[in-house]
């Protein structure tokens, strides 16, 4: 693969991400200064990320850097298009992006300053609006102020999968002895993480936790083979973003690039001090500037005051994991409830985990995956499988020798601090809680192929079969949810049209939204004419109607 094509495609992948920090910190000064979420913000942004481009081109392309800008700037903007038009074709039917996710970004929309105001006064979930990080709601609300699309706002969720892949590509293929065919169906693999596929459609935020911490990985390998300052820079983004996505997400990112940190200095490496540097700024800006609310506002302020960073919750009362969990699993340990939850059926209630034959499946499995929260065997029926394949591939590497090639040391300390970032969440059982999981046999895979050749074939034979297993499990997962999803959303449509058309000014709808703040603004974006009756409707239950994948109920007219 050229070096032009593998320039080329990090500076694309490197575009969106870059992007997203750009609409986080344009967002976090004007807080600061007092101004709200702008319909201008997300052109500004934009103007941020082509000067980057440009000055990253101009410093380290050799030739044609000006045709190049336009090229990738041009292949950006119509990959956003695309993804806009994708992104409002389903519309999300999941809880948490019609309830707390909603009311955030509408709140932001609407003028919330969550650097001179923590929480909305009036909000229904002021404990989630304090104390989570605010990075997609910001985005979300970014692109919602310029669009006027309200399912606009999960683009970003659409977008990063692909970024994640444009990024893998030149970081699979800097292990120059592995063919191109590897090196594009590893890069669709690391693409496809699970979670990320079947939260694409929904105000979720673990889809992008799980792509940026796998463009994270790859450019860590970018960095370790090429000493790459693009890809130092763009690791710093990535931390910025890690940080401001999901509260976990700076945990994981603090122990994954500060252990990769010191291991560069353990082996002497001559740009530890440039990689400290942009570490460092990344933890800064993420933490003290971007992540000014909640870092700040809530856990330094409340643990300071009172002792408790959740103050006035608790973190097991914000996370309602007791109530969220099988039953059994309350009283297990954290290693023994993943292994049980790797070997089960994938179920999104909290029925007793069920052991099941690796490799097996069924329909039921399947469709589980309509929702974006597939709590036991969430990474597919299909993982558990992948689990004994990996295991068994590392043994056979093991006896053929390769754990003896020189970079077999980097994936050792990789694939290590990836396991801490996983088991130091109690409840990585669940999938979106640890979506990073889905990498490790990845990894072994790419750690084999790039070893070099090897008198025994059992090991590349291996190889083969896990990455086929992982394909077919993602890919899967790909079709079965967005077709789910897309059936899901227009029947919500189908439903809100019709309310709508019941609906009038001489007879307004009685409705009671319950928690479901996304429901209200759909009401009010169809030209649903209504009247709110918070708790209790004025009609008889006979004459109630539940909404489609809500609690909202109204009174049939």
């Amino acid at each position: 693969m050229s070096e032009h094509l593998k320039s080329s495609c990090l500076l694309l992948g490197g575009f969106f991400i870059v992007l997203y920090f750009f609409i986080l910190m344009v967002g976090s000064i004007g807080f600061f200064v007092g101004l709200p979420i702008t319909w201008y913000h997300l052109p500004v942004a934009i103007l941020f990320t082509a000067a980057w481009l440009w000055l990253t081109l101009r410093r380290h392309s050799q030739q044609q850097s000006t045709s190049r800008f336009w090229i990738i700037l041009g292949a950006g903007a119509g990959i956003a298009l695309i993804g806009l038009k994708l992104s409002g074709a389903i519309t999300d039917t999941s809880w948490d992006g019609q309830t707390y996710h909603a009311e955030a970004i509408l709140y932001l929309t609407q003028g919330w300053n969550p650097v001179h105001q923590p929480t909305p006064i009036d909000a229904l979930f002021q404990n989630y609006l304090a104390i989570f990080a605010k990075g997609p709601w910001i985005a979300a609300a970014a692109v919602i102020k310029l669009s006027g699309e309200f399912e606009h706002g999960k683009v970003f969720s659409l977008i990063l999968p692909l970024a994640t892949l444009l990024i893998a590509v030149p970081a699979i293929a800097s292990f120059r002895e592995i063919k191109s065919a590897w090196v594009l169906s590893l890069s669709l693999l690391f693409a496809a993480n699970p979670v990320s596929v079947y939260q694409m459609f929904t105000f979720y935020v673990d889809g992008q936790l799980s792509s940026l911490m796998v463009i994270a990985i790859c450019l860590m390998l970018l960095v370790y083979r090429d000493q790459s300052r693009p890809a130092m820079l763009l690791l710093a983004v990535s931390i910025v973003l890690l940080v401001n996505v999901k509260l976990n997400g700076a945990i994981y990112i603090l122990i994954l690039a500060g252990g990769f940190l010191l291991w560069t200095f353990w082996q002497r490496h001559d740009y530890g001090i440039a990689l400290t540097g942009w570490f460092v700024a990344g933890c800064m800006l993420g933490g003290l500037v971007i992540g000014f609310n909640p870092y700040i506002t809530q856990f330094i302020t409340m643990l300071f005051t009172y002792g408790n960073p959740f103050h006035p919750d608790s973190w097991q009362a914000i996370t309602l994991i007791e109530i969220n969990s099988p039953p059994e699993f309350l009283e297990m340990g954290r290693v023994q409830k993943l292994v049980v939850s790797l070997f089960s059926r994938s179920e999104v209630s909290i029925y007793p985990a069920t052991y099941k034959i690796p490799f097996s499946f069924s329909w039921h499995e399947w469709k589980v995956f309509l929702w974006p929260d597939v709590r036991v065997g969430g990474f597919g029926p299909l993982f558990g499988g992948a689990i004994l394949l990996t295991a068994a591939l590392v043994a056979a590497s093991i006896r053929d020798g390769r754990h003896k090639a020189y970079q077999s040391g980097f994936f050792f300390m990789l694939q290590g601090l990836l396991l801490v970032s996983i088991l130091i969440n109690p409840e990585s059982w669940w999938a979106r809680y640890a979506p990073q999981l889905a990498v490790l046999p990845l990894l072994i895979v790419l750690w084999v192929i790039s070893s070099g050749p090897s008198d025994s074939r059992r090991a590349p034979g291996l190889a083969l079969a896990l990455a086929l297993t992982m394909a077919v499990n993602n890919v899967a997962l790909l079709v079965v949810h967005n077709s789910l999803a897309h059936a899901a959303g227009s029947t919500l449509d189908k439903q809100l049209a019709q309310i709508q058309q019941q609906s009038s000014q001489q007879k307004p709808i009685a409705v009671n939204f319950d928690y479901f703040v996304g429901t209200r603004y759909r009401f009010d974006s169809s030209g649903v004419h209504y009247e709110e009756h918070p708790g209790q409707l004025p009609c008889d239950v006979s004459q109630q109607t539940r909404l489609v994948y809500s609690e909202a109920t109204i009174c049939r007219p």
